[in-house]
C-alpha cells in the first residue's frame, strides 16, 4: 500500500492509495479559507510520492457528490480519464462538463476537483502522476490546463487507456511501453497547449477568490 500525504498548515493527511479511500487525519485544517456567499472553500496541496525506480503513480477514484467546498493541488502532474459516469472537472477558472472518454491534465499550480453530477450512478476515473524531469520527454508547464473531449481528442483518450491497460496488467516490458507513452502523451499536451487548445493559470494564490466565485455561480 503506498500513502498519498496532503500537507495543510504542516499537518499532514493521509490518502491511502488501496482501495481508494481517503482517510483525512482528525487534526488536519486547510491551508486557507475563504468565505464566498456565506460558504467556506478550502484549499490544500496533496503530495504524490512517486518510486524512484519507476516515477510513475496512478490510482482509481470513485467521484463524489458531495458539496464543493473544497479543491487541492499537486507537487507533481496529473493527467486522467473518465471511465464511466457524467459530471463537471472543476480545473482553475475553468469548469467541463466530463464524460467517459474524456481526459483532464492538470499542472502542480492549478487549483481542480472532480464533482459526480448524478449519484444514482457510478462515476469513476483513473488517475496518472508523474515529473516530467524524470522522463525524456518535454516539460509539461506546471501551470497547465488541458481538458481533451473524446469527439475531438480521440487519440490521446486512446493513449490513456492503453496506459491504463499496461499499467493494470504489468505484462513483460510493460515499462519500457509506459515509457514510450509518457513521452508521446507528454509530447501531445505541450503541442495543443501551444496551440492555445490548453490554458495556463496565473498565480496560483491569486486566483482562489476567482475560482470561489466562479464556481460558486456555475453551480447556482
Amino acid at each position: 500500500i503506498s500513502f498519498h500525504c496532503c500537507v495543510t498548515n504542516n499537518t499532514p493527511i493521509m490518502f491511502v492509495k488501496s482501495p481508494c479511500i481517503c482517510y483525512h487525519h482528525p487534526m488536519g485544517r486547510a491551508v486557507t479559507k475563504a468565505k464566498v456567499h456565506n460558504l467556506e472553500f478550502s484549499y490544500s496541496l496533496v503530495t504524490i510520492p512517486l518510486d524512484p525506480e519507476f516515477p510513475l503513480d496512478w490510482i482509481h477514484h470513485d467521484v463524489s457528490h458531495d458539496e464543493i467546498n473544497q479543491v487541492h493541488n499537486h507537487d507533481v502532474i496529473e493527467i486522467g480519464l473518465c471511465l464511466e459516469g457524467y459530471g463537471l472537472f472543476i480545473q482553475g477558472k475553468q469548469i467541463h462538463s466530463y464524460k467517459p472518454g474524456d481526459g483532464v491534465v492538470v499542472g502542480p499550480l492549478v487549483y481542480h476537483r472532480a464533482n459526480n453530477t448524478n449519484p444514482a450512478k457510478k462515476n469513476h476515473w483513473i488517475f496518472f502522476y508523474f515529473d516530467s524531469k524524470d522522463w525524456d520527454c518535454l516539460a509539461i508547464p506546471s501551470n497547465s490546463m488541458f481538458f481533451a473531449d473524446r469527439n475531438k481528442h480521440q487519440e490521446f483518450s486512446n493513449m490513456l487507456e492503453i496506459l491504463y491497460h499496461e499499467l493494470e496488467e504489468q505484462q513483460e516490458g510493460y515499462k519500457e511501453i509506459a515509457k514510450g507513452l509518457i513521452i508521446s502523451i507528454s509530447s501531445y499536451i505541450v503541442r495543443h497547449v501551444t496551440k492555445n487548445e490548453g490554458n495556463t493559470a496565473s498565480d496560483t494564490l491569486a486566483l482562489r477568490e476567482a475560482i470561489d466565485s466562479r464556481i460558486l455561480r456555475a453551480l447556482d
